[in-house]
């Protein structure tokens, strides 16, 4: 059964997490780096590619939001490990303690999203981290905790 609860549960959370990684580059970074500089040029390059064959025309809107929504899942938080040095000493603390978890997330991250079979603990490790996120995340991941906030109440 492909959509069961629990994969749509994951997809979710996982979506949730990837909007807020989005969020946060823009949030921190984009007001004192340029794109280029934030995304550097193989991954700039790669995005552009993926932006305009999905337009199927060349694109003229290459703002640092409308490029991240075609970034992998891993390309958004190796932004944020590879500019730690530029988020305020809080986020950059979490970051350094989180990036195993969100590392550990991408494998589960592609089975979920390409209707892949899971492994049995796939929901458990996926929920665990949201909530680790959550818990430690100092209030960056404000699309997550909505997200959980929901999951629970329904």
């Amino acid at each position: 059964m492909p959509y069961s609860v629990s994969r749509l549960t994951m997809y979710v959370v996982l979506s949730a997490i990837e909007e807020d990684l989005r969020q946060i580059i823009t949030l921190y970074l984009s007001p004192t780096m340029s794109t280029g500089d934030i995304l550097g040029a193989v991954l700039l390059g790669k995005l552009k590619t993926r932006l305009e064959a999905d337009q199927d025309v060349l694109e003229t809107d290459n703002t640092l939001d409308r490029l991240l929504t075609y970034a992998d899942f891993a390309d958004s938080y190796e932004i944020l490990a590879k500019h730690k040095a530029r988020l305020p000493e809080p986020a950059a603390r979490h970051f350094s303690i989180v990036l195993p978890r969100l590392s550990a997330l991408t494998p589960i991250r592609n089975r979920v999203m390409h209707i892949r079979p899971y492994h049995y603990d796939d929901l458990a490790v996926v929920t665990n981290a949201a909530e680790e996120l959550v818990r430690d995340g100092g209030g960056v991941w404000t699309t997550l905790s909505a997200a959980m906030a929901r999951l629970k109440s329904e």
